[in-house]
């Protein structure tokens, strides 16, 4: 069977999600991450987060990388900038990104320079 829901396009997305994400913490969910928008096309509409807050914990992350070597110091200085689980998971996951792509970086460099 054919799916025949059409989707809507990038600015139609961009201007009828919701402004804000509101989400009551309660002891019960405060670890909870929550599909805020499960027909969302990536992560950050996904998790209900804003670009705005996205790229703030995405640059924290990357300046983050270069005065620390270790990912849960990494981890430690960014997670004060994340008011909700939503917002630590997308930071876990840009840290795991991150941290795999400089694996590769040091896996070619070896290669390269026969080490």
């Amino acid at each position: 069977m054919k799916n025949t829901k059409k989707k809507k396009g990038f600015f139609a997305r961009l201007f009828t999600r919701p402004k804000k994400l509101v989400v009551n913490i309660t002891p019960e969910n405060k670890y909870l991450v929550i599909n805020v928008n499960p027909d969302g096309e990536d992560l950050v509409e996904a998790l209900g987060m804003s670009l705005d807050k996205a790229d703030e914990i995405g640059k924290a992350v990357m300046i983050a990388f270069v005065n620390h070597n270790n990912t849960v110091a990494v981890a430690a200085e960014v997670s004060p900038l994340c008011t909700h689980s939503n917002e630590l998971f997308f930071m876990t996951t840009i840290i795991s990104k991150h941290q795999m792509h400089l694996q590769r970086e040091n896996m070619m460099h070896g290669i390269i320079n026969g080490k």
